[in-house]
């Protein structure tokens, strides 16, 4: 009747729903980017979309999820030559936290929705061969994926394929900043002003006027 059954069970005294511990003294912890890590050590880290595509032309967003998954998460385990870390999310950009974690030559697993043969990240474990063939036909069937192919942002959600920074329209050299908003108005041609809510309340909370033209 044991057959099967692990040598273990739920403490009794634990119920939140972030931590879990077993009686056995194992442990599993849910965190987020907001939460504090300090205290904490694990053998398996498991990193689940560590930033919003909302947020992803936020050069302070990306700066900040990618310092939390390669910086900061490194030193929270218990034996670094054996810890595993697993990030899971879209290709959002070619800045992305996954970039980072290519760059410092972690293990790339692309199972693109759509098989592109001529991919060189294709994983050796994909089964497909042809141009085209799905992922997951049993669910996602052409007729499904006709609605989700009109999002512009299709190929970074569905095929895994990064967003070029460089193929922006409007480029970061393109801009000019000015301390003095009373002389960029007078003195500029379109006036443009930019409000970020993301700090509504807050000191970083600002308006930019830039100079177009």
């Amino acid at each position: 009747a044991d057959i099967g059954k692990p040598m273990w069970e739920m403490a009794g005294d634990q119920n939140a729903k972030r931590e879990f511990v077993t009686s056995a003294g194992g442990k599993r912890q849910s965190i987020g980017r907001d939460t504090g890590v300090m205290g904490s050590r694990a053998d398996e880290i498991i990193i689940d979309d560590p930033i919003d595509i909302r947020n992803i032309t936020s050069p302070t967003e990306v700066f900040e999820a990618t310092d939390w998954v390669i910086n900061r998460m490194r030193s929270r385990v218990n034996n670094p030559k054996t810890v595993s870390r697993i990030l899971v999310m879209q290709r959002l950009s070619d800045e992305d936290p996954s970039e980072a974690a290519l760059q410092e030559g972690w293990h790339h697993l692309k199972l693109s929705m759509d098989f592109d043969p001529e991919d060189e990240q294709n994983s050796p474990l994909d089964p497909r061969k042809e141009e085209g063939d799905l992922l997951f036909p049993a669910r996602f069937s052409e007729t499904e994926l006709a609605e989700f192919r009109r999002d512009p942002r299709y190929e970074e959600q569905f095929n895994q394929n990064a967003y070029k920074t460089s193929d922006r329209i409007f480029k970061d050299e393109y801009w000019q900043y000015y301390d003095d908003h009373a002389w960029a108005v007078a003195n500029a041609q379109n006036v443009i002003i930019s409000v970020d809510p993301s700090g509504v309340g807050k000191e970083q909370s600002k308006a930019k006027t830039k100079n177009k033209g």
